[in-house]
């Protein structure tokens, strides 16, 4: 789903997830968040599992933007930890070369 205010400065897409005993999310260069409902030590880059949305949800003129080279993509992460709320932005660049895949972005 994207916001009703989207313009072509800015897009926008919100993906809603749940934790999971086994995130550690350890992964140097790499985070992930999957609509799996389960995760095993090993995925050290997922961040949260159960999404709502995958990147075949989003607007084609999202994916889009994400692959061109001059765009700057800031993916804010919130968690909401009961009496406590946690919030971080990693920002990147967007890249031609992005998967056109429409599960993996």
């Amino acid at each position: 789903m994207t916001d009703g205010a989207n313009t072509d400065a800015a897009a926008r897409e919100v993906v809603r997830a749940h934790g999971h005993e086994h995130v550690t999310a350890e992964h140097a260069s790499t985070f992930e968040v999957t609509t799996d409902d389960w995760l095993t030590p090993t995925g050290d880059c997922i961040l949260a599992v159960e999404a709502d949305r995958a990147p075949r949800d989003f607007s084609d003129a999202f994916r889009e933007a994400c692959r061109d080279a001059d765009a700057t993509i800031d993916a804010t992460l919130t968690v909401d930890a009961g009496d406590n709320e946690f919030r971080e932005t990693v920002t990147g660049r967007g890249d031609p070369d992005l998967a056109r895949r429409h599960d993996c972005m």
